[in-house]
């Protein structure tokens, strides 16, 4: 971690400091999914200085913000972008460059059948790859591992050192037995 924040102090201006982007401010559309129990919030949301946008696949779908207990493990408001692969993309909304240095993600678990199995058409996401584009050009990425067993846990990941000076970075599910994985993200913690 200490690497990390050396990294950081190099490629980001000296009076930058970490926050988490918890989604509390988002003011989500008055729209509620009897399904799930999410708030509809839009196409896109605008969170602590930071712009998200879902799968463009799904057109004016958007993304949702899910109450405590959609993923049985988190405690607070959480993003998800529904109903097909989970694709978040996120910059920050003055367009500087930022470095991300953990989130949390979960699967969702709330609609599953009682068992805590997946309803079909969705399936189980397993992992999540991240590509960070830099704002001096190029990417980085790497991929973490997502419970794939019920219950499905919450859980932190860190990233390597190298999402520094980014200008976006989008998250994709990924599952080994379908095409319409989901996740849900929170606590996300930037620079």
């Amino acid at each position: 971690m200490i690497t990390l924040y050396a990294a950081l102090a190099i490629l980001l201006p000296p009076q930058a400091t970490a926050s988490i982007i918890k989604f509390e401010d988002v003011i989500p559309q008055a729209v509620v999914d009897a399904t799930f129990g999410a708030t509809y919030a839009d196409i896109s949301v605008t969170s602590n200085g930071f712009v998200f946008t879902g799968n463009p696949a799904l057109g004016s779908e958007g993304l949702y913000l899910c109450p405590l207990g959609i993923n049985q493990h988190n405690t607070s408001l959480a993003l998800i972008n529904a109903n097909d692969r989970s694709i978040i993309t996120f910059a920050r909304q003055n367009g500087q460059p930022f470095g991300l240095i953990s989130f949390y993600a979960g699967g969702r678990t709330r609609d599953f059948l009682p068992d805590l199995s997946v309803r079909s058409p969705y399936s189980v996401c397993t992992r999540i790859a991240i590509v960070g584009t830099l704002a001096a050009g190029g990417t980085v990425s790497t991929t973490v591992a997502v419970d794939g067993v019920a219950p499905y846990d919450w859980v932190k990941h860190i990233m390597p050192t190298s999402f520094v000076g980014l200008s976006s970075v989008t998250l994709t599910a990924q599952s080994v037995t379908g095409t319409s994985p989901e996740f849900l993200i929170d606590d996300i913690e930037v620079v």
